[in-house]
Order: structure tokens, then sequence, then C-alpha cells
């Protein structure tokens, strides 16, 4: 019986995650996976989309921090513009919106990332 085709590309791309961990360079992974029957395109497709699956799990750290910082810093100023506000009577609350909703914006960037 055989093997069910979805089985069969997790391990293709498993494969590829460990020999690149390895430290092995693209052309000697391309041979590895030339013995196991697999044709050049799709090889190299195989290839790519691993080191793209790496650099996404990267990016969503940096966009989840980035955006959290984000947020955490217009929070700080918004609440020194409010302090400040209330006891002088020529200084105006102020809150940024724009920055809220771009570390927002970030961190849904983000997961959107890691689900994919």
């Amino acid at each position: 019986m055989a093997r069910p085709i979805r089985g069969s590309v997790d391990e293709l791309h498993q494969s590829v995650k460990e020999l690149l961990e390895e430290g092995l360079s693209e052309a000697d992974i391309m041979k590895q996976l030339k013995k196991k029957g697999v044709d050049d395109h799709y090889a190299e497709t195989i290839i790519e989309n691993v080191i793209s699956d790496i650099s996404d799990k990267r990016d969503f750290w940096k966009l989840v921090l980035m955006g959290s910082f984000t947020i955490a810093g217009d929070l700080i100023v918004g609440y020194l513009s409010f302090k400040q506000g209330r006891h002088l009577p020529d200084v105006f609350y102020t809150v940024f919106w724009g920055l809220m909703v771009a570390g927002a914006f970030m961190i849904t960037r983000a997961f959107i990332l890691f689900r994919k």
C-alpha cells in the first residue's frame, strides 16, 4: 500500500530542515533529495519553502516585539500627556491612535505569519 502523499511531503520538509540546521549547502541538499527520487524543480521548491518558513518564524518574534513596544510607547506617552494635562490648564491630553493601530497591525501580521 502506498504511503499518503501528505506524510511524504512532511517528511521531505523535515529532512530538508534538519539538513539546513546541520549546515549543508543547498547543492548538497539537492543531491540528498535526488537520492530520494525528487526531481530538481521540486527539490528547489522544497528548499525555498523551508527557508521561507524559518525566516517567517524569526520575523514573527520581531513583529511581536516591535508591535508590543510601539503600543507600550504610545501608552506611556498618552499617560504622561494625560498626567501633564490634568495639572496644567493650557496643556491638553494626546493619544497617538496611529501608533496604536500600527502596533496592532504588526502583532496581527506576526500571527498571520506564524499560522502560515
